[in-house]
């Protein structure tokens, strides 16, 4: 996944750098659940912070690092990444607004539901390298308050400017335009009534003036480095064992609200020979509102027995239909009622995009599921009832989806 292509989703921006290819896992490395969530990193943030625990509001917990760091002799691994990019995050949840709570130099009442100011920040980033833990290296035994751990600090430049102002005035209207802006971004401020904060590190404006990118060519145009690498963001994993939490919605003001579900995949091939055998899948999708980030990556669908068979496609053509036309298969594995549901703020003209991504995962190292992409172009006046799927068949992996979107008033 990318943090901005992103993360977060052609302006299709997500909030995630984009990662390096994977290493076979070692016999022994320990498997993460969950969606990483990628932060902005608080200044100061040192390599010591790897391994390191903390809370359901991301404050830092007392103990020993789950993990070590990834290296050897005393030296850390950098994995080079090389990656210049642009992104949207709009604190939608308080997960989203707690992960980055510390990078954004706010503190803990931001969280409290009494606050009525809403935060939304435009990261533009030049990503050098990482370092992160070795997850075949446990370290040390998670506190019983730990719900996150810290797997990898990414190194380079950023600029990130962090909107802020009341809900009368950051409304969900107002979050939907900024990603479309251009120009200065204090201008855009003063237009908006809103703050504009730079809380990144190390990229300048070559002009003096920060502008708004929307591409990864404006980063390049319009931004400099200055300095060394520092760290810029901090990827979140769950703490093996543990179970995801959902934060609490902040709510936004806007006449409508959008909810988009996806309750069914349907597998036409399931990367096994013939299909001949199950084999085991995580899905995981990502929504976008106007290039800005409002469903983070979460599970839709994660099973260690996948089967491509069992129901028969319709002749018709009503009903879930193989991707894959050159070569259609007759049968497929129905995998129906999913709870996958995402609700958001929305007007008439945004575009929302949602991309799923993830890993047929037993093989070493998991192997990508073709990447599915939805997008809705919205008229508050119409749902979408709809069906999106890809293949690769090199990989022989191919599936649909269904999805849902439905819109209502406040």
């Amino acid at each position: 996944m990318r943090l901005i292509a992103i993360l977060l989703l052609a302006s299709c921006t997500t909030t995630e750098p984009d990662p390096a290819p994977p290493d076979a896992p070692s016999a022994n490395e320990i498997v993460l659940t969950g969606a990483p969530i990628v932060a902005t990193a608080q200044l100061g943030t040192g390599d010591a912070l790897l391994g390191t625990s903390v809370n359901l509001q991301f404050a830092q917990v007392n103990g020993t690092p789950l993990f070590a760091p990834r290296g050897e002799a005393g030296a850390l691994t950098r994995t080079p990444v090389n990656q210049v990019s642009f992104g949207w995050v709009q604190a939608l949840d308080t997960q989203q607004l707690g992960a980055n709570l510390a990078g954004w130099n706010l503190g803990s009442a931001a969280l409290e539901a009494s606050n009525t100011t809403r935060y939304m920040s435009m990261r533009a980033y030049q990503i050098d390298y990482y370092v992160d833990v070795d997850l075949a290296q446990p370290s040390g035994t998670a506190p019983t308050s730990a719900v996150y751990f810290v797997s990898k600090i990414y190194y380079g430049h950023s600029y990130e400017s962090l909107f802020s102002a009341s809900d009368t005035k950051l409304t969900a209207a107002v979050a939907a335009e900024l990603p479309n802006a251009s120009g200065s971004i204090m201008a855009a401020a003063s237009t908006y009534s809103l703050m504009a904060t730079n809380v990144g590190r190390g990229l300048v404006p070559k002009s003096g003036a920060a502008v708004f990118a929307k591409s990864d060519a404006d980063v390049l145009a319009n931004y400099s480095a200055d300095g060394p690498a520092v760290p810029i963001f901090v990827e979140y994993r769950l703490v093996p064992g543990g179970a995801e939490p959902s934060g609490s919605p902040i709510p936004w003001r806007s006449p409508f609200r959008a909810s988009i579900a996806i309750d069914e995949v349907d597998v036409f091939h399931n990367g096994a020979v013939l299909d001949a055998s199950n084999t085991a899948w995580d899905l995981q999708a990502s929504c976008t509102i106007n290039g800005a980030v409002v469903a983070p990556a979460s599970t839709v669908f994660s099973s260690t027995s996948v089967s491509a068979g069992g129901s028969t496609v319709d002749p018709s053509g009503s009903g879930p239909q193989d991707p894959n036309q050159a070569n259609p298969t007759s049968t497929y594995g129905r995998y129906a009622n999913l709870p996958w549901l995402k609700v958001f703020p929305i007007a008439t003209g945004n575009v929302l995009r949602c991309q799923l991504a993830g890993n047929r995962t037993d093989t070493s190292p998991p192997t990508p599921l073709p990447p599915v992409t939805i997008m809705i172009p919205v008229d508050v006046a119409h749902g979408v009832n709809g069906r999106a799927g890809n293949y690769d068949t090199s990989t022989r992996l191919d599936y649909q989806v269904h999805y849902t979107v439905t819109y209502q008033e406040n």
